[in-house]
């Protein structure tokens, strides 16, 4: 396993180990493959408390900081897949339209480290929709959003040429997706595969921020004036949350 999982937490060291954590023990990923990095010393000895067997890292808070830290923290080229604290389960989609739980959740990582290797690009990702409606046994290499609760990257750095910086939190998976493809000409997408969480509904973590409306509104602004032919208003989808669709040429996409 040439890969180390990174998980930024804040305020969740409960809710880590019964949802993440326990995934990961199904799929007996070993403890050691796997770092936690959280917001401040406080928040390093109420996850010390909770949790044993399992690094802890103090980072930077703030999502986009604490993930400019863990890119800062492990050497370039190196294999890191980012998944968030909430993560309950990963489903698949099979040949026949139906869905089940993923069986093999290395596989699934190695598989995307080498698609990614393959086309030449940092980042890889899942379906953003765990309904097998919507995914398709196909993997894409064209523009298509990564979602931020579990993707991989060969790691860029966050800085210097080739660095992948986030400058802001609310959609930072939106930016990076873009980011990276600005930077390869491709981002790597498993479509049949996603994580199932329970997005805006925990405590702790992002909901923690009281202006995150308005912080997502500046986030969007952003997106659309700096690539105008790859993001669009999603004005179809409902939530008090403003919502963006990404647009792309499309290159190449692999049935499985």
């Amino acid at each position: 396993m040439d890969w180390h999982i990174a998980i930024p937490s804040y305020k969740r060291s409960e809710i880590i180990q019964s949802k993440t954590l326990a995934v990961l023990e199904r799929y007996d990923i070993p403890p050691e493959q796997v770092t936690i990095f959280v917001a401040s010393q406080e928040e390093y000895e109420t996850y010390s408390d909770a949790i044993k067997g399992i690094q802890i890292i103090v980072a930077l808070p703030g999502l986009a900081a604490a993930r400019n830290f863990i890119m800062d923290y492990f050497p370039v080229g190196k294999r890191i897949l980012f998944m968030d604290d909430d993560i309950e389960k990963f489903i698949e989609r099979t040949d026949e339209g139906t869905k089940v739980e993923l069986e093999s959740f290395t596989e699934m990582v190695d598989m995307g480290f080498a698609k990614a290797k393959q086309v030449n690009c940092c980042l890889w990702g899942l379906s953003a929709v765990p309904n097998p409606f919507f995914m398709k046994r196909t993997i894409s290499t064209h523009l298509k959003f990564i979602i931020g609760s579990c993707f991989g990257m060969i790691n860029p750095g966050s800085s210097g040429d080739g660095g992948i910086h986030l400058d802001f939190s609310e959609k930072e998976d939106y930016l990076r997706t873009l980011l990276c493809y600005e930077r390869d000409g491709a981002v790597v997408r498993i479509n049949y595969v996603s994580p199932v969480t329970k997005y805006y509904k925990h405590g702790g973590g992002m909901q923690t921020n009281a202006n995150r409306v308005k912080d997502q509104e500046t986030a969007v602004e952003y997106l659309v004036d700096r690539w105008p032919l790859l993001v669009h208003i999603n004005s179809r989808r409902r939530s008090q949350y403003p919502e963006v669709l990404l647009r792309g040429p499309r290159l190449k996409t692999q049935n499985r």
